[in-house]
Parts: C-alpha cells; sequence; structure tokens
C-alpha cells in the first residue's frame, strides 16, 4: 500500500509578517529595509537577547557577592543627594537620589533610585543597576549599566530604558613629578542604547520603541588641596550617574569634596549646553553625602 506524502510549505517570515513571539511581547515594526528579522532559537531578537545577558551577568554578581563578600578590601558604600535641574525650554525639577555600593572580589554591583518632582506638579521616578569589574593593571575597568526611568508630564507619560557599556581608566601623570603627585585624571569612553516609548510596564526595562545610539566619554581631573581631605574635581562629559544625555548636549561640572569622620560631603555646579557652548539649556546643582557602609 503506498502512503501519501504531505509536504507542509512554510513561508518566511519578514517584518512585515512578524512571529508569534514578536505580537506576544508587542514588538515594533523597525528596519523596512531589512527582509528578515535577526531571531534566535528561543525567539528573542537581538535586543531583547543582549537583555537577558545582561541581566544574567548582574545577577551573578550579585549571586557572587554573598560569598566572596569577605575577599572584598573596600567598604560599601551609601550616597545620598539632592539635585535641582533648571532648564531653558522645559520645567524645572527637583530630585532626590539614593546611591549604593556593593563591593565583593569580583567587581562592585552598583544600584540607585530616584524620585522627582516638576514645577507643574508632575514628576519622574527611576533606578540603576550597574555591574563594574575589579581593577585590572591597577587602573582600567568595564562597566555595564541599565537605566529604566519614567517621566510624568503635562505632554503625556514618558518611558526611557537605557543601556551603557564603557571603559574606565584612571591615570596619575604627576605621580613622580614632585608637584601635585596626587592629581589624577579619569578617562572614560564608551556607549548606551537608548529606548524610548509611551506604552508598556512602568517598572521593568524595555527594548521595544525608537531606539538611539549614544556615543558616551568622560574627562576628570582630580585635584587634591594640600594638607586637607578636600578635592576639586572638573568634569567635562555627557553622560552622569544615572543619564546619557546626547551628543550635542555635553556638560562642564565643578565639584568640591570634603572628608570629615569617615563621611564624604560634596556639591557640584554643572553647566549643559545645546550644539553650541552659547546655547544654554539646563543647570544642575546638587549636595550631598557618602557614607560608608
Amino acid at each position: 500500500m503506498i502512503r501519501p506524502i504531505i509536504v507542509i510549505f512554510r513561508r518566511n517570515r519578514t517584518i512585515r509578517d512578524p512571529p508569534v513571539c514578536e505580537k506576544k511581547v508587542g514588538l515594533q515594526k523597525q528596519d523596512h529595509f531589512l527582509k528578515r528579522a535577526p531571531t534566535f532559537c528561543l525567539g528573542l531578537q537581538w535586543r531583547e537577547a543582549r537583555f537577558v545577558a545582561r541581566a544574567i551577568f548582574i545577577c551573578l554578581l550579585l549571586l557572587s557577592s554573598m560569598t566572596l563578600k569577605a575577599a572584598s578590601a573596600q567598604q560599601d558604600q551609601v550616597t545620598v543627594y539632592l539635585r535641582g535641574d533648571i532648564k531653558n525650554a522645559k520645567p524645572s525639577i527637583a530630585t532626590i537620589n539614593g546611591v549604593y555600593d556593593l563591593n565583593t572580589a569580583w567587581g562592585t554591583l552598583e544600584s540607585a533610585a530616584r524620585v522627582g518632582t516638576y514645577s507643574d506638579q508632575f514628576g519622574t521616578w527611576g533606578y540603576k543597576l550597574e555591574a563594574l569589574t575589579p581593577e585590572f593593571s591597577g587602573k582600567h575597568r568595564f562597566a555595564v549599566r541599565v537605566v529604566k526611568d519614567n517621566d510624568y508630564q503635562q505632554s503625556g507619560t514618558t518611558q526611557s530604558t537605557y543601556f551603557a557599556e564603557r571603559f574606565i581608566g584612571s591615570y596619575k601623570p604627576l605621580a613622580s613629578s614632585g608637584f601635585m603627585e596626587d592629581a589624577g585624571v579619569n578617562l572614560e569612553l564608551g556607549t548606551a542604547q537608548s529606548f524610548m516609548n509611551a506604552a508598556g510596564n512602568n517598572v521593568l526595562p524595555k527594548t521595544f520603541g525608537s531606539m538611539n545610539l549614544i556615543p558616551l566619554w568622560a574627562l576628570k581631573l582630580k585635584l587634591p588641596e594640600t594638607g586637607t581631605t578636600r578635592h576639586y574635581v572638573l568634569s567635562y562629559s555627557d553622560f552622569d550617574v544615572f543619564d546619557p544625555y546626547p551628543a550635542s548636549q555635553p556638560f562642564v561640572q565643578a565639584e568640591v569634596t570634603q572628608k570629615l569622620n569617615q563621611v564624604t560631603y560634596y556639591s557640584y555646579v554643572r553647566y549643559r549646553w545645546d550644539y553650541s557652548v552659547t546655547q544654554f539649556y539646563s543647570l544642575y546643582l546638587a549636595i550631598g553625602a557618602e557614607f560608608p557602609n
């Protein structure tokens, strides 16, 4: 007896005909020039895969810290600061920020949260998780960061998710000169991916919506005051503790730190411009303290 053979043809799915997994998570259609969306064996697109990889890395660091805590020579640190943002074209905002640094033999896990209110009664809140490797070659580190922001204004609610990867180098070019031996220079270079949308969950990071790539850089000059525990820090950068800024809106910052009884107090003034240094965008004023834990 001859049995019939049934052949099922499966047509290729394209961006215009997304897989079922994309329909479930609500991914938006991004690039109409691509004929096929890059997917993996679990049905995840490349942006979701990168997010999962970062989440696993941070979770492993957190779990390992429970067993390797005693091997770390550095103390944990808690930072609390208040900041006011005076903007040119947007409502001004005041925020309270908290940062906790957990130091282990495998690196540092930094968690942070902030909440603020705008001058028009609407507010904002967000959080950050960042993992930093231990120093190698005595002065270099790598860092991976995820930030979730929720912004509530009269124009509506905006959710932003940022992923950032950067290289950090700390140098003392005058260490052997006999003049300002403790002066240091920090150089940071990296990139950030920004996702912005107005729908979805308010708590978990999201990777759908429009994506923008942002180059990151920071140049910091640390100048200690001789005979005291006071330091002066001058910075030129396009990102801070939480947010990366557009490359056309960098800032310069002057910071003063003073250590008293194991507590470090600091304040800074930051000027941010838009395209031209003469085009004022916002002014930031902050005061805070760092406590050993």
